[in-house]
This record gives C-alpha cells, sequence and structure tokens, in this order.
C-alpha cells in the first residue's frame, strides 16, 4: 500500500516562493521563468510538487558575515557602553534622603543638592560633546 501524499500549506507553499524570490535576486531565474515557477509554487496542493521548483538551483547556503568579527581579547576595542558613573547613584540618594529627612522635621534648607546634581550634568556632558574621548586610537 503506497503512503498517502502529504498536501502543502501556506507556510509551504510561501518558503518556496522565498527560495525563488532569493535565486531570482541572485540571477539564476529570469523574470518569466520566475513568474512561472512562482506561479506553479501558489497552486501546489501536494508537498512532493514544490521541490521539482528548485530542484535545478542550487542549496541553499547560510549567509556568512562580510567580515570576520573579531573578538575584543584579538585586538579590537570592545564597544563602549555608556553608564552613568556611580558618583551619580550616591548623589542622587543622598538628596533624596537628606530632603525627605527635612521635610519631616519642619524644614527644608535651600536645594543646594538639586543645584549640584544639575552642575554634575552639566560638567559631564560638557566633557562628552567637547569630545575628550578615551578610546585607542582616537584624540
Amino acid at each position: 500500500m503506497t503512503a498517502p501524499r502529504m498536501r502543502a500549506g501556506h507556510a509551504d507553499r510561501q518558503t518556496a516562493v522565498d527560495r525563488l524570490t532569493r535565486h531570482f535576486t541572485e540571477g539564476r531565474l529570469d523574470p518569466t521563468e520566475f513568474d512561472d515557477r512562482v506561479g506553479k509554487a501558489y497552486a501546489a496542493t501536494h508537498l512532493d510538487q514544490l521541490p521539482e521548483l528548485l530542484a535545478d538551483l542550487p542549496e541553499d547556503q547560510p549567509r556568512r558575515p562580510d567580515r570576520p568579527v573579531a573578538p575584543h581579547w584579538a585586538g579590537s576595542p570592545r564597544p563602549r557602553v555608556h553608564r552613568p558613573p556611580p558618583v551619580f547613584a550616591i548623589i542622587v540618594v543622598l538628596a533624596l534622603l537628606l530632603s525627605i529627612g527635612a521635610m519631616t522635621n519642619g524644614f527644608f534648607p535651600f536645594p543646594i543638592f538639586w543645584v549640584l546634581l544639575v552642575l554634575f550634568f552639566i560638567a559631564t556632558g560638557r566633557r562628552r560633546r567637547h569630545g575628550h574621548c578615551h578610546h585607542a586610537g582616537r584624540h
């Protein structure tokens, strides 16, 4: 007894069309042949009809990056991630604690901590904008 033919689904047809499109854009199929094969792929009712549309085309190769990416220990610099300095977190926590403590006792001094915080932001922002970069090879 022979096994029943498996029916093709939308995803199966679309996978075949995607592969045909890739081969068309790489110049392996002319527009007329591409249109003919895409029409047959969308009209396919069984899975065994799809491989014959790709039989004379090379298998898909996994894409390799254009250039190898060297790990950071091989001499390439690590990508810089901007993180606020830990001093910033300490200043914010101290300012909040002092402000809450002063308000609970009914006394709120001039917000010197907030002024210092703003000055800190201005100083670090100006340093970054003026190109003081510590990357290797850049000045």
